[in-house]
């Protein structure tokens, strides 16, 4: 080049390194590429490459035209493929639960018409004498207890009286006069209705207790979740339907405001009713209990994988119910359910949710006052505990208030506790129970 030549016209890979700001700026490591603005923005950025600066070189757009065995092209074209797939599958599953829900109205429609025999409710006669009535084992036939006098709300005594006319003529109540009779509480339903219950907590004390064990609540509610297709089957005036050894009615005496009564049906308030209603199911169901049904007092849950398999447990179940004279109402029945109240808890396709009343209710319980309030507090966490986690390191303190010869002292502590439990009962997880069946592996963590 000549001499004379400035600067500016020397090429740009020629040029010496500028320190000005815009073209260049610090960096540490000098083999890194940094991209330097130029005067021209439609121009090819400066890379500094060393000590100098080059035009990168633009690679030819055919070369991305022509992807490889192992390019990330195919790699791509390959999952896509997998995702078709598993679409179509989930497709087809979705129709296929689409179809199977149109189909579960009819399906429940037909167990009507077909069980309409037993959805009449209780007949107004006396049930049967059955494999399993009902004793009243008491320890000193001879005893006899002070009762107060019975009572009944204003509200009630209308829905008493009509309760009254419609038991005697129906033969489980028969006026009676005898020298002593517990006295009848009379209190409303949630619904408004009218609940009747013996006061017999003083012959309970002289009573044989019937030890016969109650279904595991947790079992029940797994199998239930864990099945594809469930029903549930509440009877209607269970009790009712049960006979109390005719030896017996004389311990049945009764007192209301309208009157005395004995009863030759199993009542409310007798300490040993529900073992016998339990003994009774257990002895109806027992060949199908744990395979596809469940039994908790009235309550008979049917489980199955296939809508065929459930066809035919509930025509099994029914047939069970019309042989031992056992009768249902159709609105406590719950056929092919989506979602269902089990034991306290609400099943779902998804799984098993805790009762929002339940969990309100601990969210708003006041500040215990006695040692009563926090054994119902408690037991009400207690029943509750899986869907809250670690919430035993907050009832240890408080269940140390209600040792016997501890006086009760609610202090800063205890506070914080029940507040940690009300901030856990805030958040209620879905708990879906494991299913040995399906081949997934199950991962077992111990401290």
């Amino acid at each position: 080049m000549d001499d004379d030549s400035s600067e500016d016209d020397q090429p740009l890979v020629d040029r010496p390194i500028n320190n000005k700001k815009k073209q260049t700026r610090p960096s540490k490591k000098h083999d890194r590429e940094i991209p330097i603005r130029t005067g021209n923005r439609h121009e090819q950025p400066v890379v500094r490459t060393g000590n100098r600066y080059e035009q990168p070189v633009t690679p030819d757009i055919k070369d991305s035209l022509n992807p490889t065995l192992h390019s990330e092209n195919y790699k791509f074209r390959e999952m896509t493929q997998q995702q078709e797939v598993l679409l179509a599958v989930m497709d087809a599953q979705l129709n296929e639960l689409k179809e199977e829900e149109k189909e579960l109205p009819d399906l429940r429609e037909k167990w009507i018409e077909s069980a309409s025999d037993i959805l009449t409710g209780a007949p107004p006669r006396l049930p049967p004498l059955r494999e399993v009535n009902h004793k009243i084992p008491l320890i000193d036939e001879s005893m006899r207890y002070k009762y107060h006098l019975p009572r009944c709300p204003d509200a009630l005594k209308t829905q008493l009286s009509d309760k009254i006319q419609r038991y005697t003529n129906a033969g489980w109540w028969e006026e009676t006069n005898v020298p002593q009779a517990a006295p009848m509480l009379c209190m409303p339903k949630k619904s408004g209705k009218l609940r009747t219950v013996i006061d017999g907590r003083k012959q309970n004390d002289n009573t044989v207790k019937d030890v016969t064990p109650f279904p595991d609540q947790e079992e029940i509610r797994n199998d239930v979740a864990r099945a594809k297709y469930r029903s549930k089957i509440d009877m209607s005036d269970a009790y009712e339907q049960i006979r109390v050894e005719p030896n017996d009615v004389w311990k049945t005496a009764f007192s209301t405001v309208y009157g005395t009564f004995v009863s030759h049906t199993m009542q409310q308030g007798d300490c040993n009713a529900p073992a016998t209603f339990q003994r009774l199911m257990t002895a109806i169901f027992r060949e199908f209990i744990g395979r596809f049904v469940h039994v908790y007092l009235d309550d008979i849950f049917v489980f199955s994988d296939s809508i065929e398999e459930h066809e035919k447990h509930l025509g099994l179940v029914f047939d069970k119910l019309r042989k031992a004279q056992l009768f249902l109402e159709r609105s406590k029945l719950d056929l092919y359910s989506k979602r269902m109240d089990c034991l306290g808890h609400i099943i779902d396709d998804r799984g098993i949710h805790a009762d929002t009343d339940k969990m309100s209710r601990i969210r708003e319980w006041r500040t215990p006052r006695n040692k009563h309030d926090v054994q119902r507090f408690l037991g009400l966490v207690q029943y509750l505990a899986h869907f809250m986690p670690d919430v035993t390191a907050y009832t240890g303190p408080i269940a140390a208030i209600q040792r016997n010869g501890h006086p009760f002292h609610w202090r800063p502590i205890h506070q914080v506790c029940m507040d940690n439990i009300k901030r856990l009962a805030c958040k209620t997880p879905i708990l879906r129970p494991i299913d040995p069946r399906s081949g997934e592996p199950i991962w077992l963590i111990c401290d």
